[in-house]
């Protein structure tokens, strides 16, 4: 086509995308505008990524907010987007049809059956067809957990995206931890940013809203998983005790950053996760004898902290809430949070274990969804009215099965005998990964704990993925 042409055809489309953008910011329609912009990053990137189109997929895993009317998260979008590219690249021969399946690859397809077999027992529909049973889209999720396993498990991965994967992987994520951030701390930002991203806190909107009190020790919850992020691409990169350097003021302040995260998110657990993967990350590059000095100084850190507040530096209540399982003077309110936290749980766990009210099969489960009636509880807790034991939000996490005990809630939706499997599968998976990790060491690969070899690059991936879509 003459080069002529060609520009007229290009300019024209600016000017119309020009005024189009001017009509939108005019009249303030800026969901339409960023749905235009995402949908221009998102045909630019396509464009760019081709093949490796799969990339986008643990980049966008954990980003489970939706965007805009959409039904889905960003997380499914992008999964069924790369397999809708993956099924077109398949039939051109781009990628390869066939891999070796090996006994994770079992496991994973044995842990589906599994969960099929449940979905058969205990069918589910949607409220709005008046079925009796209601809630299944978690099933929905496993689909889409399995079609990513599908994409990666046929992905390769050479060592120039392996050094970078880290960070493609963790800014989404940090991403969206801050726009939470951002709406907790700006409450009025909250009716802009959610008609474009649903994951965002509106906690202290509605108190403004509703004069309500303050509670959860104003706990910024979002931030949790940008700080476990930030942290595991930290350690990917570099030696753990580095971080704790100020000589490296790089390094120490994007550490700080992550820690603040972690304080600021009110999480015990929170805590002692940080302290796990720092020790580990300390043993895969040095050894067993830097494990001990990273533990200590992770020891050290927590007992700093713990001296500062002692001394009259009040920490914020959100980071009392997550150190109060340790001695200290701490903040009543915030002391009391935690442990009323503790007491709601352990009462939950009991009526769980010592009733079948909420979960009728224990060894086969009794799969995802709840009846319509029990759906008219949780609607109710919406609105502020009592549940059965007279508090309408444990109501509602008892009948969706969120006990806040992993494998509670894996008896509820699978029973035992999906626990077990489930099990068995994390285990193999965490050995498989511990052995890529200690081959990788040294290589472009360490930072993704994932190495080549026998062109499956990418055999942890899908499996954390599928794990964490269940």
């Amino acid at each position: 086509m003459n080069a002529r042409i060609v520009s007229g055809i290009v300019v024209a489309i600016g000017i119309v995308v020009a005024l189009l953008v001017g009509f939108w910011i005019g009249d303030e329609e800026f969901l339409l505008l960023l749905l235009f912009l995402a949908i221009v990053a998102t045909g630019a990137g396509l464009l760019i990524l081709r093949e490796r189109i799969w990339v986008l997929v643990p980049c966008f895993w954990y980003v489970t907010g939706k965007l805009g009317p959409s039904p889905f998260s960003v997380r499914e979008l992008v999964v069924l987007t790369a397999f809708g590219f993956f099924v077109v690249f398949l039939a051109l021969r781009v990628i390869r049809a066939k891999v070796k399946t090996e006994i994770l690859d079992w496991l994973v397809l044995l842990n589906c059956g599994y969960l099929a077999t449940v979905f058969a027992r205990n069918p589910v529909g949607v409220s709005a067809l008046g079925s009796g049973m209601v809630g299944g889209r978690p099933y929905i999720d496993s689909v889409i957990g399995f079609l990513a396993f599908i994409i990666l498990t046929r992905a390769t991965l050479g060592p120039n995206l392996a050094r970078r994967l880290p960070i493609f992987a963790t800014l989404p994520q940090i991403g969206a931890s801050l726009l939470s951030a951002i709406t907790h701390y700006i409450p009025s930002t909250v009716p802009i940013v959610e008609k474009a991203y649903s994951a965002i806190d509106t906690s202290e909107y509605i108190l403004q809203q509703t004069g309500g009190p303050e509670g959860e020790a104003n706990r910024v919850f979002g931030l949790l998983g940008g700080a476990q992020a930030g942290l595991l691409g930290l350690l990917g990169y570099f030696p753990p005790l580095t971080l704790l350097s100020p000589l490296r003021p790089l390094r120490f302040l994007c550490f700080a950053a992550v820690c603040a995260g972690f304080a600021l998110g009110g999480f015990r657990t929170g805590i002692l996760y940080l302290g796990f993967v720092f020790t580990f990350a300390a043993y895969f590059r040095n050894g067993i004898n830097r494990a001990l000095i990273a533990m200590a100084a992770c020891g050290a850190l927590v007992f700093a902290l713990i001296a500062a507040q002692n001394a009259g530096f009040t920490l914020p209540i959100a980071t009392q809430r997550a150190l109060s399982f340790l001695p200290g003077d701490w903040n009543a309110d915030a002391k009391a949070d935690a442990e009323d936290s503790s007491e709601w749980r352990f009462y939950m766990w009991d009526v769980v274990l010592h009733t079948d009210t909420y979960i009728h099969n224990k060894l086969l489960g009794d799969g995802f969804g709840f009846t319509s009636y029990e759906l008219q509880i949780m609607e109710q807790q919406e609105e502020g009215r009592e549940g059965f034991v007279g508090d309408a939000r444990q109501e509602s996490f008892l009948i969706q099965g969120a006990f806040h005990s992993g494998p509670l809630s894996a008896i509820r939706y699978v029973g035992v005998v999906g626990l077990t499997l489930y099990i068995v599968l994390l285990l193999a998976a965490a050995r498989y990964a511990w052995r890529l990790i200690v081959i990788s060491r040294g290589t472009d690969f360490f930072p993704a704990g994932i190495v080549r070899r026998d062109s499956r690059d990418l055999r942890t991936a899908p499996v954390h993925l599928y794990l964490r879509s269940l």
